[in-house]
């Protein structure tokens, strides 16, 4: 048992000490990776993924006969079809405000705009797909967002040190499991209270940013050991740019009220340390898989690979065997006197001796038969790849001939992603965590005006000033994961076929639906109806009037105006000129003169029935025509002076019976009840 006293917790310690620390945490790190055999997984499912020779590390030329040893990458081609079905549709943030009064859903729609803009600005959906790509390769990715206030637009200078001051930016980086060291020791990823993110940065980017340092940048050196877990490159590069910088994050926990960030190069050089400036640690993990009591992950690459390697020798003794023998060996007797003529262009006569040669004839040498079994087992490892990944033919683009609707296509492929649902979920979590971060990051950085581009009306770009004050009532930003069916493009067809039929759909919204699976846009009048209402419910509420208008969905705003004098407190409240039940009552009269007079063509545009009562108009009782009728310019109709129906007619004519007199004595509720009853059955003539 460890008899060491521990007194103090070592990410409490100055930053000298610290960084000291740190440096050999990360070192047990990297020892462990390789001890443990992770490394040496890594490199092989990375070098696999990308064809490259795991013995030399070089990329296949395919020359000086090397097709004979060929790969065919069957094992790329099964993880980019799983990456194709959970980032294939394209995901749409949602922000959430802390109120639903209209300042906040009007923040919330704001919002929206700003997360379209940064994505389409700095190809956030490319960083996802690519976080995906690593987590379904290797397990896991992390994406860290960070605040640089070096880049942006400059809108000052510094009187103290006269330098420019920039608005600021914040900026999205991935790192591989390689390069995101915590506390491996753990039993999970999300209790790690630590972490240390590694990345190769420019030197001289590094001294424009820390000019404090400039001197420790500038002699900073990289040992080829420092550099062996880079994927993709050899330990004998030449290049003294990228030197490794490593931040340190810290959570905010009882020992560490406030957090802590470092950010050093080497126990000696330290460039950045103290308290988290951020809401919470800024980075997120996307995982294919959890290996269990372990923050490590798991993939299902890891299965295939082994599959891969066999599939890969077997193709390649195949084509070894060709290629060796696949010019025709012909056979010829020693003694065979062989002649050839040739009768015409491309054909040949051969003569010899069978006298000569005993009977025997030049034949053929045929060496290239390969056993049977061997394309067996190269079928079966293909099955039995795609079995275990989940990737049915359906998503290879090779459905079964019994599948022919869309519905029972989008379902086959809905399969698919029920089996990667841990990776869906993860990667869900991704956006939401990466979106909420970088909201929280703005809320707290972006104090000066900037400018972006959003969709004005009828899709025309527009621009727009926005501050942090724009975003303060967001709470957090959720992606909706949505129907497995609506992220395959069978789904897509089906759901947009489906609402074609039903007529809720005209031929551009159907386009729109089948190239971006979205329904947005076909609900963007009923959302501004809705929204546009809750602010006249706000502006009602706070006892102010509003205005109807004659194109108003008067039913639906009648109904949704009848919620503020369901409150108990108005109703409750004991002013006769309450201005929330007066302005309420006139609003909502006004809507109901309006629905009377409402133009049926705009009503039936709009689905609006007729507003009750409003049968055909009766002429006053004076005016009668010559034939008796009521109606004026209604035809002679002699023998119909009587506007009862026939069978009331009868059925006024027949005697109901009376009922029994009641006993003398009879209370007074019991009289009163059958005189009410007498008046039912036969009721007194007006």
């Amino acid at each position: 048992m460890d008899s060491k006293v521990h007194d103090k917790y070592w990410a409490t310690e100055d930053s000298l000490q610290l960084v000291s620390t740190l440096e050999k945490k990360v070192a047990d790190f990297d020892r462990y990776v390789d001890l443990s055999g992770r490394w040496p997984t890594y490199r092989d499912l990375y070098y696999h993924y990308y064809l490259v020779n795991e013995q030399t590390y070089l990329y296949p030329n395919y020359v000086s006969d090397a097709f004979k040893r060929i790969n065919i990458n069957h094992f790329r081609a099964i993880l980019l079809h799983l990456l194709s079905l959970v980032t294939a549709q394209r995901s749409v943030p949602q922000p959430v405000s802390v109120n639903t009064d209209y300042k906040s859903q009007a923040q919330t729609d704001f919002c929206k705009n700003i997360l379209k803009h940064f994505d389409r600005e700095k190809h956030l959906d490319n960083l996802f797909q690519q976080a995906t790509e690593t987590a379904l390769l290797m397990g896991s990715c992390f994406m860290a967002r960070e605040w640089d206030t070096r880049l942006g637009k400059i809108y000052g200078i510094d009187p103290d040190t006269n330098t420019t001051q920039h608005e600021g930016d914040f900026v999205v980086s991935l790192y591989n499991p390689l390069d995101c060291i915590f506390d491996f020791a753990g039993g999970s990823w999300e209790t790690a209270d630590w972490i240390v993110l590694r990345q190769y940065s420019n030197r001289w980017s590094l001294v424009a940013k820390f000019p404090q340092c400039e001197d420790a940048i500038k002699g900073m050196s990289v040992s080829p050991q420092v550099k062996r877990h880079r994927l993709g490159h050899v330990i004998n590069e030449l290049n003294d740019d990228l030197i490794p910088l490593y931040t340190f994050y810290h959570k905010k926990t009882a020992i560490i009220p406030n957090g802590r960030m470092c950010i050093y190069l080497d126990q000696k050089t330290c460039l950045f340390d103290g308290e988290l400036p951020y809401k919470k640690v800024p980075v997120s993990r996307i995982v294919a898989d959890h290996q269990l009591n372990t923050p490590f992950e798991y993939t299902v690459a890891m299965d295939l690979l082994p599959l891969q390697k066999v599939y890969n020798a077997l193709s390649s003794a195949v084509c070894t065997n060709q290629a060796a023998f696949g010019v025709q060996n012909i056979l010829i007797p020693r003694e065979a006197a062989i002649s050839l003529s040739q009768l015409t262009e491309g054909l040949n006569a051969i003569y010899y001796d069978p006298a000569v040669t005993q009977g025997a004839k030049p034949e053929p040498l045929n060496l290239l038969a390969t056993a049977p079994e061997i394309f067996k087992w190269i079928e079966y490892l293909e099955a039995m790849m795609a079995k275990i990944s989940g990737v049915n033919d359906t998503i290879q683009g090779d459905p079964a001939a019994n599948l022919k609707s869309g519905t029972a296509l989008a379902f086959v492929a809905a399969q698919a992603l029920t089996f990667i649902n841990p990776l869906c979920r993860s990667y869900t979590g991704l956006l939401e965590d990466t979106w909420t971060g970088i909201i929280d990051i703005l809320k707290e950085f972006a104090t000066t005006p900037r400018m972006i581009l959003i969709s004005g009306l009828n899709n025309k770009a527009e621009a727009k000033e926005f501050t942090n004050q724009d975003l303060a009532d967001i709470d957090r930003v959720l992606v909706e994961s949505g129907n497995p069916l609506t992220q395959t493009l069978a789904g897509r067809i089906q759901m947009a076929q489906d609402l074609l039929q039903a007529g809720l759909l005209n031929k551009e919204e159907y386009l729109t639906v089948f190239q971006t699976g979205q329904l947005e846009p076909i609900y963007a009048y009923e959302k501004a109806e809705l929204l546009r209402i809750k602010q006249e419910n706000e502006a009602l509420q706070a006892g102010k009037p509003v205005k109807a208008m004659t194109t108003d969905n008067h039913p639906l705003e009648i109904r949704e105006h009848l919620i503020i004098l369901n409150s108990p407190e108005t109703r409750s409240n004991p002013d006769p000129n309450n201005p929330v039940i007066l302005n309420t009552l006139n609003h909502i009269k006004e809507h109901l003169n309006f629905w009377t007079t409402m133009d049926p063509r705009i009503a039936a545009l709009l689905s609006i029935p007729p507003a009750p009562g409003m049968g055909p108009q009766m002429p006053p009782s004076g005016a009668e025509n010559p034939n008796g009728s009521k109606v004026p310019g209604a035809p002679n109709l002699p023998k119909v002076m009587n506007a009862t129906p026939p069978n009331s007619q009868i059925a006024g004519a027949v005697q109901t019976p009376k009922l029994p007199n009641l006993p003398k004595g009879a209370d007074q509720v019991t009289q009163a009840s059958s005189a009410q009853l007498n008046n039912i059955i036969q009721p007194p003539i007006q």
